[in-house]
Protein backbone atom coordinates (compact mmCIF):
# COMPACT_ATOMS: atom_id res chain seq x y z
CA UNK A 1 0.00 0.00 0.00
CA UNK A 2 3.34 2.42 -0.29
CA UNK A 3 1.17 3.70 -3.46
CA UNK A 4 -1.52 4.59 -1.41
CA UNK A 5 0.43 6.45 1.07
CA UNK A 6 2.08 8.41 -1.82
CA UNK A 7 -0.42 9.32 -3.23
CA UNK A 8 -2.53 10.91 -0.22
CA UNK A 9 1.01 12.60 0.67
CA UNK A 10 0.55 14.40 -2.51
CA UNK A 11 -2.91 16.35 -1.38
CA UNK A 12 -0.86 18.48 0.88
CA UNK A 13 1.35 19.78 -1.64
CA UNK A 14 -1.10 20.02 -4.48
CA UNK A 15 -1.84 24.09 -4.11
CA UNK A 16 1.70 24.80 -3.96
CA UNK A 17 2.12 22.57 -6.65
CA UNK A 18 -0.52 24.16 -8.49
CA UNK A 19 0.88 27.41 -7.63
CA UNK A 20 3.81 27.17 -9.33
CA UNK A 21 3.27 25.49 -12.51
CA UNK A 22 0.75 28.35 -12.99
CA UNK A 23 3.48 31.23 -12.48
CA UNK A 24 6.00 28.59 -14.41
CA UNK A 25 3.72 28.16 -17.52
CA UNK A 26 1.78 31.29 -17.24
CA UNK A 27 2.40 32.19 -21.20
CA UNK A 28 1.14 28.76 -22.01
CA UNK A 29 -2.01 29.00 -24.70
CA UNK A 30 -5.40 27.04 -24.14
CA UNK A 31 -4.58 22.82 -25.36
CA UNK A 32 -6.78 24.05 -28.19
CA UNK A 33 -6.38 24.01 -31.75
CA UNK A 34 -7.52 27.70 -32.15
CA UNK A 35 -10.70 29.88 -30.84
CA UNK A 36 -13.46 28.73 -30.73
CA UNK A 37 -15.32 31.93 -32.25
CA UNK A 38 -12.12 33.42 -33.76
CA UNK A 39 -10.00 34.75 -30.30
CA UNK A 40 -10.44 35.18 -27.00
CA UNK A 41 -14.13 35.37 -25.57
CA UNK A 42 -14.19 36.39 -21.77
CA UNK A 43 -17.91 37.48 -22.00
CA UNK A 44 -20.81 35.26 -21.86
CA UNK A 45 -23.22 34.86 -24.38
CA UNK A 46 -26.39 37.03 -24.20
CA UNK A 47 -28.83 35.17 -22.77
CA UNK A 48 -31.94 34.03 -24.96
CA UNK A 49 -34.78 31.73 -24.89
CA UNK A 50 -33.54 28.29 -26.47
CA UNK A 51 -36.05 25.85 -28.27
CA UNK A 52 -36.99 22.80 -26.44
CA UNK A 53 -35.92 24.69 -23.12
CA UNK A 54 -38.86 26.13 -21.29
CA UNK A 55 -39.35 26.34 -17.81
CA UNK A 56 -38.45 23.33 -17.24
CA UNK A 57 -34.74 23.60 -17.98
CA UNK A 58 -34.54 25.61 -14.31
CA UNK A 59 -34.69 24.12 -10.89
CA UNK A 60 -34.76 26.35 -7.90
CA UNK A 61 -31.04 25.54 -6.70
CA UNK A 62 -31.88 25.19 -3.17
CA UNK A 63 -34.41 22.51 -3.10
CA UNK A 64 -32.04 19.03 -1.71
CA UNK A 65 -35.65 17.27 -1.24
CA UNK A 66 -35.73 13.54 -2.50
CA UNK A 67 -38.59 14.35 -4.50
CA UNK A 68 -37.33 16.93 -6.28
CA UNK A 69 -37.90 17.95 -9.82
CA UNK A 70 -34.76 17.74 -11.97
CA UNK A 71 -33.88 19.72 -14.92
CA UNK A 72 -34.92 18.55 -18.72
CA UNK A 73 -35.05 19.92 -21.79
CA UNK A 74 -36.39 18.33 -25.10
CA UNK A 75 -34.10 15.62 -26.89
CA UNK A 76 -31.55 17.39 -29.23
CA UNK A 77 -31.88 20.32 -26.97
CA UNK A 78 -30.31 22.75 -26.71
CA UNK A 79 -29.53 22.96 -30.49
CA UNK A 80 -25.47 23.19 -31.65
CA UNK A 81 -24.22 26.43 -32.37
CA UNK A 82 -20.69 25.27 -34.08
CA UNK A 83 -18.29 27.27 -33.70
CA UNK A 84 -16.40 29.23 -36.62
CA UNK A 85 -12.85 27.41 -35.98
CA UNK A 86 -12.32 23.52 -34.68
CA UNK A 87 -11.36 23.76 -30.75
CA UNK A 88 -9.99 20.75 -28.96
CA UNK A 89 -10.97 20.72 -25.34
CA UNK A 90 -9.03 17.93 -22.78
CA UNK A 91 -10.94 17.18 -20.25
CA UNK A 92 -9.05 14.78 -17.23
CA UNK A 93 -10.57 12.41 -15.22
CA UNK A 94 -9.19 9.82 -12.55
CA UNK A 95 -11.39 6.84 -14.27
CA UNK A 96 -14.13 6.18 -16.53
CA UNK A 97 -17.92 4.92 -15.29
CA UNK A 98 -21.17 5.06 -15.74
CA UNK A 99 -21.36 8.52 -13.78
CA UNK A 100 -19.14 10.01 -16.62
CA UNK A 101 -21.37 9.23 -19.32
CA UNK A 102 -23.09 12.74 -20.68
CA UNK A 103 -19.01 13.01 -21.99
CA UNK A 104 -18.23 9.85 -22.89
CA UNK A 105 -21.95 9.79 -24.54
CA UNK A 106 -21.48 13.20 -26.33
CA UNK A 107 -17.63 12.06 -27.71
CA UNK A 108 -19.24 8.57 -28.86
CA UNK A 109 -22.74 9.92 -30.90
CA UNK A 110 -20.89 13.43 -31.94
CA UNK A 111 -22.75 15.74 -30.12
CA UNK A 112 -19.66 17.75 -29.25
CA UNK A 113 -18.45 17.55 -33.11
CA UNK A 114 -21.69 19.29 -33.59
CA UNK A 115 -20.23 22.38 -32.14
CA UNK A 116 -17.05 21.81 -33.62
CA UNK A 117 -15.21 20.68 -31.10
CA UNK A 118 -13.08 17.70 -30.34
CA UNK A 119 -12.91 16.65 -27.00
CA UNK A 120 -9.70 14.09 -25.65
CA UNK A 121 -10.22 12.19 -22.13
CA UNK A 122 -7.17 12.32 -20.15
CA UNK A 123 -7.02 10.16 -17.33
CA UNK A 124 -5.13 10.95 -14.40
CA UNK A 125 -5.51 11.55 -10.29
CA UNK A 126 -7.72 14.11 -9.62
CA UNK A 127 -5.32 16.22 -7.51
CA UNK A 128 -2.83 16.08 -10.45
CA UNK A 129 -5.74 17.43 -12.64
CA UNK A 130 -6.08 20.61 -10.65
CA UNK A 131 -2.71 21.25 -11.42
CA UNK A 132 -3.57 20.78 -14.79
CA UNK A 133 -6.46 22.59 -14.98
CA UNK A 134 -5.07 25.80 -13.16
CA UNK A 135 -1.76 25.71 -15.61
CA UNK A 136 -4.36 25.42 -18.87
CA UNK A 137 -2.48 21.98 -19.39
CA UNK A 138 -5.99 20.80 -19.78
CA UNK A 139 -9.29 22.20 -20.08
CA UNK A 140 -11.78 20.79 -18.02
CA UNK A 141 -12.35 18.53 -15.42
CA UNK A 142 -14.43 15.04 -14.88
CA UNK A 143 -14.02 15.23 -10.88
CA UNK A 144 -15.94 17.03 -8.05
CA UNK A 145 -15.28 19.57 -5.63
CA UNK A 146 -12.06 17.65 -3.81
CA UNK A 147 -10.61 19.37 -1.17
CA UNK A 148 -7.29 20.12 -3.36
CA UNK A 149 -10.19 22.19 -5.73
CA UNK A 150 -11.27 24.12 -2.60
CA UNK A 151 -7.73 24.48 -1.32
CA UNK A 152 -6.67 25.49 -4.35
CA UNK A 153 -9.36 28.31 -4.98
CA UNK A 154 -8.61 29.34 -1.57
CA UNK A 155 -5.18 30.16 -2.94
CA UNK A 156 -6.25 31.72 -5.41
CA UNK A 157 -6.66 29.69 -8.36
CA UNK A 158 -9.01 30.07 -11.51
CA UNK A 159 -10.76 27.04 -10.97
CA UNK A 160 -14.78 27.02 -11.00
CA UNK A 161 -17.16 24.09 -11.15
CA UNK A 162 -19.54 24.42 -13.71
CA UNK A 163 -21.89 21.43 -14.71
CA UNK A 164 -23.04 18.61 -12.13
CA UNK A 165 -23.39 14.95 -13.34
CA UNK A 166 -26.00 12.58 -11.99
CA UNK A 167 -28.03 11.71 -8.32
CA UNK A 168 -28.20 8.22 -7.65
CA UNK A 169 -32.05 6.68 -8.28
CA UNK A 170 -31.98 6.12 -4.42
CA UNK A 171 -29.97 8.19 -2.77
CA UNK A 172 -30.52 7.97 1.16
CA UNK A 173 -31.71 4.72 1.30
CA UNK A 174 -29.46 1.80 1.72
CA UNK A 175 -31.57 -0.28 1.83
CA UNK A 176 -31.53 -1.26 -2.40
CA UNK A 177 -28.13 -1.93 -3.43
CA UNK A 178 -26.13 0.80 -5.27
CA UNK A 179 -23.13 2.68 -5.72
CA UNK A 180 -21.73 3.83 -1.98
CA UNK A 181 -20.44 2.58 1.26
CA UNK A 182 -20.09 -1.58 1.09
CA UNK A 183 -18.47 -3.56 3.69
CA UNK A 184 -16.98 -7.21 4.58
CA UNK A 185 -19.01 -9.50 6.68
CA UNK A 186 -16.47 -11.00 7.59
CA UNK A 187 -14.57 -8.26 8.92
CA UNK A 188 -17.62 -7.11 11.80
CA UNK A 189 -18.48 -9.07 15.37
CA UNK A 190 -21.76 -9.52 13.59
CA UNK A 191 -21.40 -10.46 10.63
CA UNK A 192 -25.28 -10.03 9.94
CA UNK A 193 -25.26 -6.37 11.42
CA UNK A 194 -21.99 -4.66 10.56
CA UNK A 195 -21.63 -2.43 13.24
CA UNK A 196 -19.35 0.74 11.64
CA UNK A 197 -17.96 1.68 14.70
CA UNK A 198 -15.78 -1.41 14.43
CA UNK A 199 -14.00 0.08 11.09
CA UNK A 200 -11.84 2.24 13.76
CA UNK A 201 -8.34 0.99 12.91
CA UNK A 202 -9.48 -0.67 10.00
CA UNK A 203 -9.09 0.09 6.32
CA UNK A 204 -11.21 1.67 3.74
CA UNK A 205 -10.93 1.70 -0.27
CA UNK A 206 -12.12 4.75 -1.96
CA UNK A 207 -10.41 6.95 -4.57
CA UNK A 208 -9.07 9.76 -2.55
CA UNK A 209 -8.87 9.41 1.10
CA UNK A 210 -9.95 12.35 3.35
CA UNK A 211 -9.58 14.40 0.26
CA UNK A 212 -12.70 13.20 -1.80
CA UNK A 213 -16.13 14.34 -1.38
CA UNK A 214 -17.93 11.34 -0.29
CA UNK A 215 -16.71 11.46 3.14
CA UNK A 216 -19.15 14.57 4.17
CA UNK A 217 -21.66 11.42 3.73
CA UNK A 218 -19.63 8.70 5.06
CA UNK A 219 -18.69 11.07 8.05
CA UNK A 220 -22.13 11.16 8.81
CA UNK A 221 -22.87 7.76 9.17
CA UNK A 222 -19.69 6.62 10.68
CA UNK A 223 -20.25 9.57 13.41
CA UNK A 224 -23.43 8.09 14.16
CA UNK A 225 -21.97 4.59 14.84
CA UNK A 226 -19.67 7.04 17.26
CA UNK A 227 -16.35 7.05 15.37
CA UNK A 228 -14.84 9.23 12.45
CA UNK A 229 -13.23 8.74 9.22
CA UNK A 230 -9.83 10.35 11.16
CA UNK A 231 -10.02 6.80 12.77
CA UNK A 232 -9.94 4.80 9.85
CA UNK A 233 -7.01 4.19 7.23
CA UNK A 234 -7.26 4.69 3.56
CA UNK A 235 -6.33 3.04 0.83
CA UNK A 236 -6.64 5.34 -2.65
CA UNK A 237 -7.33 3.00 -5.61
CA UNK A 238 -9.27 3.13 -8.72
CA UNK A 239 -12.89 2.13 -8.43
CA UNK A 240 -12.28 -1.35 -9.73
CA UNK A 241 -9.39 -2.34 -7.93
CA UNK A 242 -11.83 -1.16 -4.79
CA UNK A 243 -13.67 -4.33 -5.73
CA UNK A 244 -10.47 -6.58 -5.89
CA UNK A 245 -9.21 -5.33 -2.60
CA UNK A 246 -12.69 -5.43 -0.87
CA UNK A 247 -13.08 -8.87 -2.70
CA UNK A 248 -9.48 -10.04 -1.34
CA UNK A 249 -9.70 -8.83 2.25
CA UNK A 250 -7.11 -5.89 1.66
CA UNK A 251 -9.79 -3.91 2.95
CA UNK A 252 -12.88 -3.55 5.01
CA UNK A 253 -14.86 -1.47 3.50
CA UNK A 254 -15.12 0.31 0.31
CA UNK A 255 -16.49 3.02 -1.70
CA UNK A 256 -17.77 1.21 -4.66
CA UNK A 257 -18.93 3.81 -7.74
CA UNK A 258 -21.41 2.58 -10.59
CA UNK A 259 -21.07 0.42 -12.18
CA UNK A 260 -18.34 -1.64 -10.10
CA UNK A 261 -20.80 -2.44 -6.86
CA UNK A 262 -22.53 -4.99 -9.05
CA UNK A 263 -20.40 -7.26 -9.46
CA UNK A 264 -20.65 -7.99 -5.83
CA UNK A 265 -24.25 -7.28 -5.16
CA UNK A 266 -25.49 -10.90 -5.26
CA UNK A 267 -23.12 -11.75 -2.60
CA UNK A 268 -25.23 -10.74 0.22
CA UNK A 269 -23.62 -13.23 2.62
CA UNK A 270 -20.11 -11.74 2.31
CA UNK A 271 -21.39 -7.81 2.07
CA UNK A 272 -23.48 -5.54 2.89
CA UNK A 273 -23.90 -2.18 2.01
CA UNK A 274 -24.24 0.04 4.90
CA UNK A 275 -24.18 3.95 3.30
CA UNK A 276 -25.19 5.91 0.62
CA UNK A 277 -24.77 9.49 -1.36
CA UNK A 278 -28.35 11.28 -0.81
CA UNK A 279 -30.06 12.43 -3.90
CA UNK A 280 -27.72 15.11 -5.08
CA UNK A 281 -25.09 15.39 -7.45
CA UNK A 282 -21.33 14.93 -5.89
CA UNK A 283 -19.97 14.95 -9.02
CA UNK A 284 -19.31 17.83 -11.35
CA UNK A 285 -17.09 19.04 -14.56
CA UNK A 286 -14.54 21.73 -13.26
CA UNK A 287 -13.50 24.38 -16.02
CA UNK A 288 -9.73 26.06 -15.76
CA UNK A 289 -9.15 29.71 -16.87
CA UNK A 290 -9.09 28.31 -20.85
CA UNK A 291 -12.86 27.72 -20.67
CA UNK A 292 -13.43 30.43 -18.07
CA UNK A 293 -11.77 33.13 -19.82
CA UNK A 294 -9.89 32.71 -22.40
CA UNK A 295 -11.94 30.88 -24.72
CA UNK A 296 -15.40 31.19 -22.86
CA UNK A 297 -17.73 30.82 -26.26
CA UNK A 298 -15.52 27.03 -26.23
CA UNK A 299 -16.70 26.23 -22.65
CA UNK A 300 -20.46 27.47 -23.58
CA UNK A 301 -20.00 24.94 -26.76
CA UNK A 302 -19.11 22.33 -24.25
CA UNK A 303 -21.82 23.17 -21.81
CA UNK A 304 -24.47 22.80 -24.53
CA UNK A 305 -22.90 19.71 -26.05
CA UNK A 306 -23.03 17.74 -22.49
CA UNK A 307 -26.47 19.26 -21.95
CA UNK A 308 -27.93 17.93 -25.27
CA UNK A 309 -26.03 14.38 -24.34
CA UNK A 310 -28.17 14.26 -21.18
CA UNK A 311 -31.65 15.40 -22.63
CA UNK A 312 -30.87 13.61 -25.67
CA UNK A 313 -29.70 10.09 -24.76
CA UNK A 314 -29.78 9.80 -20.77
CA UNK A 315 -33.58 10.56 -19.52
CA UNK A 316 -35.56 8.00 -18.20
CA UNK A 317 -35.25 4.59 -19.62
CA UNK A 318 -31.77 4.95 -20.90
CA UNK A 319 -30.92 1.97 -19.64
CA UNK A 320 -33.48 -0.10 -22.32
CA UNK A 321 -31.89 1.69 -24.90
CA UNK A 322 -29.20 -1.27 -26.26
CA UNK A 323 -27.12 1.45 -28.72
CA UNK A 324 -26.57 3.70 -25.83
CA UNK A 325 -25.98 1.31 -23.31
CA UNK A 326 -23.33 -0.39 -25.64
CA UNK A 327 -21.77 3.00 -26.60
CA UNK A 328 -21.35 3.71 -23.08
CA UNK A 329 -19.94 0.04 -21.91
CA UNK A 330 -17.28 0.00 -24.78
CA UNK A 331 -16.33 3.72 -24.06
CA UNK A 332 -15.94 2.54 -19.72
CA UNK A 333 -14.43 -0.80 -20.94
CA UNK A 334 -17.21 -3.41 -19.57
CA UNK A 335 -19.71 -5.37 -20.24
CA UNK A 336 -23.07 -4.05 -21.24
CA UNK A 337 -24.60 -6.11 -18.15
CA UNK A 338 -22.39 -4.01 -15.69
CA UNK A 339 -24.63 -1.39 -16.75
CA UNK A 340 -27.70 -2.92 -17.08
CA UNK A 341 -27.56 -4.83 -13.76
CA UNK A 342 -27.63 -1.42 -11.83
CA UNK A 343 -29.62 1.24 -11.59
CA UNK A 344 -30.23 3.78 -13.81
CA UNK A 345 -28.35 7.19 -12.44
CA UNK A 346 -30.13 10.44 -12.41
CA UNK A 347 -28.48 12.81 -15.18
CA UNK A 348 -28.45 16.58 -14.38
CA UNK A 349 -26.22 19.45 -14.87
CA UNK A 350 -27.85 21.58 -12.22
CA UNK A 351 -25.67 22.04 -8.89
CA UNK A 352 -27.09 22.11 -5.56
CA UNK A 353 -27.10 24.78 -3.48
CA UNK A 354 -25.61 24.19 -0.10
CA UNK A 355 -23.83 20.72 -0.77
CA UNK A 356 -20.49 22.79 -1.49
CA UNK A 357 -20.90 24.06 2.37
CA UNK A 358 -21.31 20.35 4.12
CA UNK A 359 -18.28 19.27 2.28
CA UNK A 360 -16.03 21.90 3.55
CA UNK A 361 -17.46 21.18 6.85
CA UNK A 362 -16.82 17.84 6.64
CA UNK A 363 -13.13 18.33 5.19
CA UNK A 364 -12.18 21.34 7.89
CA UNK A 365 -13.44 18.69 10.16
CA UNK A 366 -10.97 15.92 9.01
CA UNK A 367 -7.97 18.22 9.02
CA UNK A 368 -7.32 18.68 4.97
CA UNK A 369 -9.12 22.11 4.20
CA UNK A 370 -6.99 24.75 4.92
CA UNK A 371 -8.80 27.76 4.65
CA UNK A 372 -12.40 28.22 6.41
CA UNK A 373 -15.58 27.60 4.17
CA UNK A 374 -15.53 29.42 1.28
CA UNK A 375 -18.57 30.76 -0.25
CA UNK A 376 -20.43 29.28 -2.91
CA UNK A 377 -20.03 32.51 -5.50
CA UNK A 378 -16.08 31.86 -5.08
CA UNK A 379 -16.85 28.02 -6.42
CA UNK A 380 -19.62 27.39 -8.74
CA UNK A 381 -20.08 29.39 -12.08
CA UNK A 382 -23.88 28.65 -12.85
CA UNK A 383 -23.76 31.43 -16.30
CA UNK A 384 -22.28 28.15 -18.45
CA UNK A 385 -25.64 26.01 -18.25
CA UNK A 386 -28.09 28.79 -17.44
CA UNK A 387 -26.74 30.58 -20.99
CA UNK A 388 -27.26 27.21 -22.64
CA UNK A 389 -30.90 26.51 -21.39
CA UNK A 390 -31.75 30.46 -22.13
CA UNK A 391 -32.56 30.71 -18.17
CA UNK A 392 -32.03 34.89 -17.70
CA UNK A 393 -32.36 34.24 -13.94
CA UNK A 394 -35.44 36.11 -13.44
Amino acid sequence: MKADRLRLTRLGGVVAAAIAVVIGLAACSSSGTGGGGGGPSASPAVIVPVAGCGAAAHTDPTDRSNNRTIARCSSGAPAPQKLLQPHTVVIAGASKGEYSAPVLLGMAKGEFAKENLTVKFVQMPSSDATVQLASGKVDAALAAPYVSFTNGVASGLDLKLTLANYSPQYGGDATKPQSGLWVRRADFADPQKPDLAQLKGKRICNTLGNGTVSVYWMQKAVQAAGISLKDVTWSALQPADCVTALQQGAVSAAYLLDPFWTQIKNQTDKYALAAVQPNEPNGAILYGPNLLEKHRDVGEAFARAYIRTINTYLGPGYHQNATVVNDLAQEIGVEPSAITNGYELKFEWEWRSGILDDIQKTYLELGTQKAAVIPEDKLVDRSFYNQAVGYNGK
